[in-house]
């Protein structure tokens, strides 16, 4: 037995004597020899109570000398309500290697009459280590990944992929040192779906306490065990840290001002006690200046725009900016519109459907601007149709456009692809039938038909995913259509995010993949040359009302002359 010679009341010897008695060891002494060799004596307060002492093996971490002075008292508690939990508020070295531990009792608190309330214990209420010890609760749900999934979990290490697992089981998991990085990549993109920011830090900050290799009672290790056992509890702790200092870094938008209290009470407490690196504190510190919730985001407008570019006669007059640039530079400026916009955009923005209508304006206001561009590019297109009343002007400006349409196919920007040629499809420029059977008939016919036939059915045809998923011919980023992507992201999320109160760890790696595939260009630099005055007539263009512009479409085209198209 660890613990070989137990007493009530103070033991020692006389060069204790009057050091113990400032401490409150002031029963009676039973004056014993001192400890033999390899041994120690354990003196202990706890308040409220008579102190005693414990003679121990002198090569034990303070957490098994904790363990055994608390198991010792509840032993030998005989009062008739239940033991109190012990909390240690102190603990005092002496230079012959006895120690003094300072306990207090936790407060209960009192519910109505009842002396003691019992209640399931939630998640948010465990310790990270609670399922460590019970083989039962470590087994987790594993699925091999099905071929046709495949493309969707592409980025996963393994060929398993996590089907259930709690979410102790998920921070350990990925704090292990050993982990595959894609476990870690999954929970930061979908954490917000499972758990609130402030049960991530609590479960984040309990990983950091590692407990020790020998529980009490157990058998003692080898020096070689308890040396590997304190280079692994190094790298996890080193490991939450990191984590810590990445949620941080790109992320700080989670952290209330109570989180925020939080951690930076820990960081100082760990660099002081720990010696961990204060690039946290020091991170922390730089970031408050900024820390604000993420419904107040905003995108900025583009690096290379200002108010003195904007050319009130070019926003008035798109046949202006048809006939002024070719179709090569209106592709490049929406692509750099496009990269500009994808690099704001946050993976917790497509989490949960907060992409709805209902929802873009707070929890994803970096999506709502993306809505708006594509929407003003699609609005913009319509107008700059139906606003030509001359025929053969307005045949030749959906020429320019589908032009502008395949120049978009060849860089591989399917958002704007998607948006400019919606426009051409949208109920007011269908009405023009004369116009679109004139170009259909002309020799832009080819390219007519096969991006009909790409982007059939409002872009959700299963022929326009295989093109944005094929590889480019040359490397340049791809930005495959966000929107008709969305179907995808909304049937994933019918599945629920939990199982049998475990996380649903299989779909949010699903989720994962699209999202990441879906940003894929973000941080990605081009090649073109930005033109501000055509980036302002994009991203300052206010949306025509649609009943506005079919009235439009009616004057070029009145509904009577629809004989000819015959």
């Amino acid at each position: 037995a660890t613990v070989s010679v137990l007493y009530w009341g103070l033991m020692g010897d006389t060069s204790f004597t009057s050091d113990l008695s400032k401490l409150g060891f002031n029963e009676p002494a039973l004056w014993v020899t001192p400890p033999e060799p390899h041994k120690m004596r354990l003196f202990v307060r706890v308040k409220g109570s008579s102190p005693f002492v414990l003679i121990c093996d002198d090569n034990l971490l303070l957490e098994h000398y904790r363990e055994i002075a608390v198991k010792y008292f509840k032993e030998r508690w005989t009062g008739v309500r239940l033991c109190p939990e012990l909390i240690l508020v102190r603990c005092l070295n002496f230079k012959n290697k006895d120690r003094l531990l300072d306990f207090k009792r936790k407060i209960r608190h009192q519910y109505g009459d009842a002396t003691h309330v019992y209640t399931q214990p939630s998640p948010e209420n465990l310790d990270v280590y609670s399922e460590s010890f019970n083989a039962e609760l470590i087994k987790q749900n594993m699925v091999v990944t099905d071929p046709a999934t495949q493309p969707l979990v592409e980025n996963c290490e393994t060929e398993l992929v996590i089907k259930n697992l709690s979410i102790d089981r998920l921070i350990i998991k990925m704090t292990d040192p050993s982990s595959a990085r894609y476990v870690e990549e999954v929970f930061w993109d979908t954490f917000r779906e499972f758990a609130r920011p402030q049960i991530v830090l609590q479960k984040l900050l309990e990983r950091y306490e590692v407990p020790p290799l020998v529980k009490v009672g157990d058998a003692q290790r080898s020096p070689s065990d308890h040396a590997t056992h304190q280079l692994t509890k190094y790298k996890i702790q080193m490991k939450v840290v990191q984590m810590l200092e990445k949620w941080v870094d790109e992320a700080y938008y989670d952290f209330s001002d109570e989180m925020q209290k939080t951690l930076a009470r820990w960081v100082r407490n760990k660099i002081d006690k720990d010696g961990i690196p204060p690039r946290l504190l020091h991170l922390m510190k730089q970031k408050d200046r900024q820390r604000k919730p993420l419904s107040q985001y905003t995108v900025p407008p583009p690096p290379a725009l200002s108010r003195a570019d904007f050319d009130p006669v070019l926003v008035r007059d798109p046949h202006k900016v048809i006939t002024q640039y070719n179709e090569k530079e209106l592709a490049q400026q929406l692509t750099l519109l496009t990269l500009h916009i994808h690099n704001h955009l946050l993976p917790c923005e497509f989490m949960g459907c907060k992409w709805l209508p209902n929802n873009a304006g707070h929890n994803a206001p970096n999506f709502r601007v993306y809505r708006d561009m594509i929407n003003k590019v699609a609005n913009w297109t319509i107008f700059a149709i139906v606003s030509q009343e001359d025929f053969d002007t307005r045949v030749q400006t959906v020429k320019k456009l589908y032009l502008v349409c395949e120049e978009l196919r060849t860089m591989t920007n399917w958002d704007m692809l998607v948006a400019v040629h919606g426009g051409m499809s949208a109920l007011p420029s269908t009405t023009l039938r004369n116009t679109h059977y004139a170009v259909e008939n002309s020799e832009m016919g080819p390219l007519v038909r096969e991006l009909k036939e790409i982007l059939a059915h409002q872009g959700r045809s299963k022929l326009l995913f295989d093109y944005m998923a094929r590889e480019p011919d040359t490397p340049q980023p791809v930005f495959p259509s966000i929107v008709v992507s969305l179907k995808q992201l909304e049937y994933m999320e019918e599945h629920p995010a939990e199982v049998d109160g475990q996380i649903n760890f299989f779909r949010m790696s699903l989720e994962h993949s699209l999202i990441k595939h879906l940003l894929n260009a973000k941080g990605s630099i081009l090649p073109y040359q930005p033109i501000p005055k055509l980036q302002a007539v994009f991203t300052l263009y206010k949306v025509k009302d649609m009943q506005d512009l079919i009235s439009m479409a009616y004057r070029c085209e009145p509904p009577q002359n629809e004989a000819y198209y015959d």
